[in-house]
């Protein structure tokens, strides 16, 4: 039963999509290696076999190398799991006095503790070697750090597991029988039910599950707890995120709602174990009866697939790259825009899978921890086919090709590439996808530090420094799409007219933010507050003195009704001065609403 449960829970296949819970995200469904460790774990505690010590170290080795957050995970829960084992345990032995007992019994919990502790060393001494070079990234900035308050915007406090929402994540079935046998237990505990015979490794056991559940639930707890007056209450996560190395780069503390699953699970089996003298014969259908209403809770919505596009189903353009000579660099349109932008980590996660047809060079794709040339190129690519943008992406990198999915591209986007753009020479049709060959002038020389973010010069040789006062005379407008703003989970392509009336050039083509003119959004309600912001917008080129040029604006977008207004500001990243700002009544519109919008 509580492998059954663990396996359906639903966080594992969350239909919804990857915002709405951990899932869609195929390492998380590697998830076999920290319940193979807390039962390798209780044989060690219950027999001390050396096996079983190594499946310790095994086990985690393995949770840690097929997701690094999952290692974190085990890490953390592992040692609270052990210790209440280590509290329930006594000794096995007979004639000895009950003082000897518990001396000898405290003894050798001591000893398996130390046994614990010198299988995660040796765990962790397997995953060093792969977590090295991540530990190098972070270093030189590439895997970030998450502050704090970020990190707090993605936790989830315990009560939050009692909403539907937080029961539907964990899974409804193993969290109602976890529920249950908690007030079984505090019923026990008042004397208003009896108590049953249980042998001491089944009460270790349920101990040790109800830890691991209690250490789950603290943990995606977050870094801190908003107290009246605005103290912070620090938590354990916090002190993970402060000592322990990489563990900043952790961005979601709710993402511990695996172990808060695989505790809820165990207490389920616990439940029936506990209870199967009473049921006698009739325990075989009751949990037959919980692994139907876990099926059925599973299979009550399908999850959405989607045809792969490769092997047989690979289209006509990735089939003609894979007859290509090797190294021949691939640009897929459109491209992702932006960090926040979840609808284009999917579409380039698609051309990520699609390569595997050709394995020429890509442009696109997806990791979570991204070069930062990665968004830099993406802000070029976002202006495409302008002969300007190609002759700076030449200029920057190696590209051969450019695919164009016109039937995802915006209406301007489609009619830019309508007409025989300059630079590329069209090469295959099917539909409306088309192949185009770059046959543009290529540099014979590109700048050297594309990724780096330490450069005190743009890429087109702009001090990133701060700007004189007398830089800052600008102005700002933003253009509305005919149809409307719609909110819906893709980013919606806005158009940004900046004019620079110094007689000051403005750095905005760079790795990193750091001294970066970037376009600066938030969503505002009547009363003035921010309903939705999200990651500055890049502007693909340097902006000289005295000209003005047009870029296109990703913006996220709220839910209709939440917000009136959107303000844009122009600002050098770092400073507090504006350069410019546009601020308008906007109405937002859902999926299927009226093809309007009203701004003044």
């Amino acid at each position: 039963v509580a492998g059954v449960l663990l396996t359906l829970s639903p966080w594992r296949y969350e239909p919804s999509g990857v915002h709405a819970g951990v899932a869609a995200e195929p390492q998380y469904l590697g998830f076999q290696f920290l319940p193979a460790a807390l039962f390798a774990t209780a044989l060690w505690f219950e027999r001390g076999s050396r096996l079983a010590w190594a499946g310790i170290a095994a086990a985690v080795a393995l949770q840690a190398l097929a997701s690094f957050y999952l290692g974190y995970v085990s890490f953390a829960v592992l040692p609270a799991y052990a210790a209440a084992l280590a509290w329930r345990s006594t000794a096995r032995g007979s004639g000895a006095s009950a003082s000897v007992a518990e001396g000898a019994g405290r003894a050798t919990a001591a000893r398996r503790l130390v046994g614990v502790a010198t299988a995660m060393l040796l765990a962790g001494a397997l995953v060093v070697p792969a977590a090295i070079p991540y530990l190098r990234l972070r270093r030189s900035g590439v895997v970030p750090a998450y502050g704090v308050d970020f990190v707090a915007r993605l936790s989830a406090p315990p009560w939050s597991y009692l909403a539907p929402s937080g029961l539907r994540l964990v899974g409804p079935v193993a969290a109602a029988l976890a529920i249950a046998l908690g007030l079984a237990r505090l019923g026990q505990a008042a004397g208003i039910l009896p108590r049953e015979d249980r042998s001491e490794s089944a009460r270790a056991g349920e101990a040790a599950a109800w830890v691991l559940l209690a250490t789950g639930l603290l943990l995606a707890w977050g870094p801190y707890q908003e107290l009246p007056g605005g103290f912070r209450l620090p938590l354990p996560f916090w002190f993970l995120w402060r000592f322990v190395p990489g563990f900043s780069a952790m961005r979601g503390a709710g993402r511990f709602v695996v172990a808060i699953s695989l505790a809820c699970s165990l207490l389920a089996g616990y439940a029936l174990a506990s209870a199967r003298s009473r049921l006698g014969g009739a325990r075989w259908p009751v949990a037959a009866v919980i692994v139907g209403a876990a099926l059925l809770v599973a299979a009550r919505r399908p999850v959405p697939t989607e045809p792969s596009g490769i092997g047989a189903d690979a289209a006509p353009a990735y089939r003609f790259l894979a007859g290509r000579p090797p190294g021949e660099p691939v640009l897929e349109l459109p491209a992702k825009a932006g960090e926040d932008d979840l609808q284009g980590l999917a579409v380039d996660s698609q051309y990520m899978l699609a390569s595997t047809v050709h394995w020429q060079p890509l442009l696109n794709g997806y990791t979570a921890y991204e070069a930062p040339s990665r968004y830099v190129l993406a802000s070029i690519a976002q202006r495409l086919p302008a002969p300007d943008a190609l002759d700076r992406m030449l200029s920057l990198v190696d590209l051969r090709w450019v695919l164009v999915h016109g039937a995802r591209l915006s209406a301007d986007q489609q009619e830019a590439f309508a007409s025989s753009p300059p630079g590329l020479r069209e090469t295959l049709r099917d539909g409306g996808d088309v192949l185009y060959e770059v046959v543009a002038r290529r540099p014979e020389r590109r700048p050297d530090g594309l990724e780096r973010t330490d450069r005190t010069e743009s890429l087109e040789g702009t001090s990133r420094g701060p700007l004189d006062a007398r830089c800052l005379a600008g102005a700002l407008e933003i253009g509305l799409p005919a149809q409307g703003v719609r909110h819906r989970f893709a980013k919606q392509r806005l158009r940004a007219r900046i004019a620079n009336r110094s007689d000051c050039p403005w750095p905005a083509l760079g790795a990193g933010d750091r001294g970066l003119v970037m376009l600066e959004y938030a969503w505002l309600d009547d009363a003035g507050s921010v309903v939705v912001t999200g990651a500055p917008g890049r502007i693909g080129r340097d902006v000289p003195p005295g000209t003005e040029i047009e870029e296109p604006l990703f913006v996220l977008t709220p839910r209709p009704g939440t917000a009136r207004r959107l303000r844009v500001t122009l600002r050098q990243q770092g400073e507090t001065a504006p350069i410019a700002s546009w601020e308008s009544v906007v109405d937002v519109l859902g999926p299927s609403g009226a093809a309007s919008a009203a701004a003044s």
